[in-house]
């Protein structure tokens, strides 16, 4: 009878102090998962998947860091990002999507060469997000940059990367968490004084106001959901609109073409190409006219040419 007793005590105890949350880590290649991991997870907790092309799973038990440290108790899920919508379908097997107690971390990683199509992918997986009805209530996403101290690393060891690029970048991603409701956080993995495990705690426990927030590392920032501002992302460079981040137009036409990096397939041109367009001259009075004879001239040597290089 004692011990019966004696585990009805235990059990309402653990109720009292402990309570779930459900974290969805979404990241672009498994050894950006392992640097998560080695990060922010209690030591020894690792997610089961080997690849990013299947479902991990994992569990963890973090101090929220409120008053009395209750504990919680974390069911963790790892995805490919950008999340697609198979992913999310595969994931829907395992967990309520709608749940309030589900929280989205989205990896970035600055070791790798994808800085360029940053704010493509994480727009791509809020869509998936949406579609799907899932829970995106304020503080419920946070976007996580790992390895930043790659950024002095490019800038030291690369001509593309400057001061400039990345403080765009920096303005750019704390606009996009500003209008997304998101937190943002940048983790160097050299940098021994910050305690990311308490951190995953408290962002999972929406516990945002013991969170000392960092707006001028260039490695190390951390705003948590509600800390930032307009005028505050402005700082580095008044002329900068947080508000126009999450326009085709500014993805595509300044962020895509200011930020260093490769072009997705099949958006450069071909060499073919790029002098067919040199050989084009518009007449703005009549920009229809074409000077035939002129053409044909310029496709004669052209081909004269080819067929010369193909007889040798």
């Amino acid at each position: 009878m004692s011990n019966s007793w004696s585990e009805l005590l235990k059990e309402n105890d653990r109720k009292e102090t402990s309570w779930k949350r459900i974290a969805v880590i979404c990241a672009p290649t498994i050894e950006t998962l392992r640097c998560f991991e080695k990060t922010f997870l209690s030591r020894g907790c690792m997610l089961s998947n080997q690849s990013m092309y299947s479902i991990g799973f994992g569990f963890d038990s973090l101090n929220d860091g409120i008053m009395g440290n209750r504990l919680i108790d974390c069911e963790l899920y790892s995805v490919l990002f950008p999340l697609q919508e198979n992913s999310l379908k595969c994931l829907e097997s395992f967990v309520d999507v709608k749940s309030t107690a589900i929280k989205w971390w989205f990896l970035l990683d600055w070791s790798l060469e994808d800085q360029k199509f940053w704010l493509r992918k994480l727009i791509k997986s809020l869509d998936t997000l949406k579609a799907a009805n899932a829970n995106l209530t304020a503080g419920s996403v946070t976007i996580n940059c790992l390895n930043t101290d790659q950024i002095y690393t490019k800038q030291k060891n690369t001509t593309a990367w400057h001061s400039n690029h990345v403080e765009f970048l920096q303005q750019s991603l704390r606009s996009f968490s500003f209008l997304e409701k998101c937190s943002l956080i940048y983790s160097d993995p050299k940098d021994p004084t910050t305690s990311n495990t308490q951190l995953f705690g408290q962002l999972l426990a929406d516990n945002y106001r013991e969170i000392q927030a960092d707006f001028v590392s260039a490695t190390k920032i951390l705003i948590p959901f509600g800390s930032d501002t307009p005028g505050l992302i402005k700082t580095l460079d008044e002329s900068f609109e947080p508000l126009q981040v999450l326009e085709k137009g500014f993805i595509a036409q300044r962020f895509e073409k200011f930020i260093p990096g490769e072009n997705l397939e099949g958006e450069e041109e071909t060499e073919d190409e790029k002098e067919d367009d040199e050989d084009i001259h518009y007449d703005i009075d009549h920009p229809y006219s074409v000077d035939v004879q002129q053409s044909l001239s310029k496709l004669y040597e052209k081909g004269k040419q080819r067929f010369t290089i193909n007889d040798l």
